[in-house]
């Protein structure tokens, strides 16, 4: 059975992971599991699934099958069906229960998207509790999110984790005006979240001159108002 992959939270989760849980509620026996060569988080989640044997199928290379299941996806381009949350907080319960958090989620371990300023963003989030999700296990992330009541971070794959959250929950995407990419939008409206867009611009740009590549500076003034208008 193809489920392929990539090593990239958002992808794995939203795009090809679900092929195998729909493949585990209607098959009695899986068969053999072909996939892309996996990093820890994609090794991680198909352990707390019981699945400890796989095939790990090369960029250059290619596999000869007698019969071979394909899955279907069940999202297209920032689209994920709404079955796909449902079917992902079944499958990756918390296993500890936290005391409820506002949460900043950093990505000062990032390539891209940094904030400049985010020292200065942080004086604006007293009490706010700081996390990098590179850091963490996907277990801890699934349990850090399911105790969060807000969380502010920048469009990026940590914000994928907001599937685990409860209903209500407060969202603040910081996002620059030309590109808002709206993937993390989708997944907090289907969760019942609820979201809101916070300003920034591009301080730096990235590789190709992309402005998405590079370093941002989050409006403070509307990171605040952003605050008052959901609290």
């Amino acid at each position: 059975m193809l489920v392929g992959g990539v090593n990239h939270l958002y992808h794995w989760l939203i795009d090809y992971l679900p092929r195998l849980l729909m493949a585990k509620r209607v098959m009695k026996l899986l068969p053999r599991i072909l996939i892309n060569p996996p990093g820890p988080i994609q090794v991680e989640s198909l352990r707390l699934l019981g699945i400890n044997e796989w095939e790990e199928v090369g960029e250059h290379e290619s596999v000869r099958c007698e019969a071979l299941w394909i899955p279907s996806m069940l999202a297209r381009f920032t689209v994920p069906h709404p079955a796909i949350l449902k079917m992902l907080r079944e499958a990756f319960p918390p296993t500890q229960h936290l005391q409820r958090r506002d949460l900043y989620l950093s990505r000062r371990d990032a390539a891209t998207r940094q904030l400049v300023n985010e020292d200065d963003l942080l004086a604006e989030l007293p009490g706010f509790e700081t996390h990098v999700t590179g850091h963490l296990t996907l277990q801890q992330q699934v349990n850090l999110f399911a105790s969060v009541d807000r969380f502010v971070a920048v469009h990026g794959n940590g914000m994928t984790n907001q599937i685990f959250c409860r209903p209500g929950t407060q969202v603040y995407e910081i996002a620059i005006p030309e590109h808002r990419v709206t993937s993390m939008y989708r997944l907090a409206t289907l969760g019942g979240l609820r979201h809101r867009f916070v300003r920034a611009s591009v301080a730096t740009r990235g590789r190709d001159d992309r402005e998405l590549l590079g370093h941002w500076l989050v409006d403070l003034a509307a990171m605040r108002q952003a605050l008052r208008g959901l609290a």
